[in-house]
């Protein structure tokens, strides 16, 4: 009866152990010799989710901005924001959305720009394309004007920044570099022929003379990329 009576003690505190694992959220796995695994989930992916202070939608799993220009994956500690240079901007396709500029290095550490728009909840949904800029060493914006350019009844965007080549004579010294994207549907496209004739020469970039110059000439001539 003793014996009886401790098996039933023992039956109970073994039920009794595996209902408070599984309230814990934890469980063990093992495999042959292999060393012990334990998973412990004390929050959902919502709670996860909000301390991200920049997260992300439409990603595309991969990271490289020359590949894609949808969301890439983001968090608070990957990203360094250029505050004086992020607004609040209404834009025709897109609505009510947060564009950011965002420093940013190459796998060699050399400093680079990029660009974005985020929702009101500060998930990053679409990434400029490549800045044309962005082949030499990235310095500071100097503006960023929105203007419907090509009078299409959406808004583009021109942006002058400046950077330094890193190398060879005068490596340090700054010169101007103007990206202009043009809206069109949910994306931003860029005519790349047309950034490199907007910059032939570095160091006479006015954004008023720009901006007039765009007016005048005639997008047809150009292919465009996204």
């Amino acid at each position: 009866m003793k014996k009886l009576l401790g098996l039933i003690v023992v039956l109970i505190i073994t039920l009794l152990s595996s209902c408070i694992n599984g309230l814990t959220g934890e469980e063990t796995f093992s495999e042959g010799n292999k060393e012990e695994i334990k998973i412990v989930s004390n929050k959902s992916n919502q709670q996860i989710n909000e301390e991200l202070n920049i997260t992300s939608s439409n990603s595309t799993g991969n990271d490289k901005e020359s590949d894609t220009n949808r969301g890439s994956d983001f968090s608070s500690e990957d990203i360094d924001i250029i505050n004086d240079y992020s607004y609040l901007v209404e834009l025709e396709n897109w609505g009510e959305v947060q564009f950011i500029s965002i420093l940013d290095k190459n796998e060699f550490n050399i400093r680079k720009v990029r660009f974005a728009l985020c929702d009101n909840d500060k998930n990053i949904i679409y990434n400029l394309p490549k800045f044309y800029g962005n082949k030499w060493v990235f310095s500071e914006i100097d503006s960023v004007v929105f203007q419907d350019i090509n009078k299409d009844g959406s808004k583009d965007i021109v942006i002058i920044a400046y950077f330094i080549r890193g190398h060879g004579n005068n490596a340090a010294s700054e010169f101007p570099v103007v990206g202009v994207y043009f809206q069109k549907n949910n994306e931003f496209i860029v005519y790349p022929d047309l950034n490199e004739e907007l910059n032939v020469d570095n160091q006479n970039i006015d954004k008023k003379k720009i901006i007039a110059h765009l007016e005048e000439i005639d997008l047809s001539e150009y292919d465009f990329t996204i």
